[in-house]
């Protein structure tokens, strides 16, 4: 789970046009959106499932940072970071896992550099993970 103990304080504004969301735990979704709100000057979209985020970045352009659980009910995040950088060359991805992960072989599958963010996080290593892309 996710670390609500932290402050969710961005030393700056997170650098992107839009971001969208994807977890299958609404839970986690709403704590991100927290972290997120008062720091990102785009808009901010979930999905809980994979369809529904491939149906919200080809309605909204703007949309420049994936940020996904790898372990989605219907689908796998990797697969899901790939399709979006097929269509998105130059979207950004991050990596949401609460297991041990093989960045080198996630970076491989989908063709570019990504960040990998460990549950639990605070929200500075959401910044942190937003920001290296």
């Amino acid at each position: 789970m996710l670390d609500t103990t932290t402050p969710t304080e961005f030393p700056h504004t997170v650098p992107a046009r839009g971001i969208l969301v994807v977890d299958d735990e609404p839970t986690v979704l709403a704590i991100i959106g927290q972290m997120l709100k008062d720091h990102f000057n785009g808009p901010i979209f979930f999905a809980s499932t994979a369809v529904k985020a491939a149906e919200l970045w080809r309605e909204n352009s703007q949309i420049d940072i994936l940020l996904t659980d790898l372990t989605l009910g219907e689908a796998s995040g990797d697969r899901l970071a790939l399709e979006f950088i097929r269509e998105n060359p130059a979207g950004r991805i991050v990596i949401i896992t609460g297991w041990e992960v093989d960045q080198t072989e996630v970076e491989r599958t989908i063709g570019k550099p990504i960040s990998v963010l460990r549950k639990p996080f605070s929200a500075q290593d959401l910044q942190t993970a937003i920001a290296s892309q």
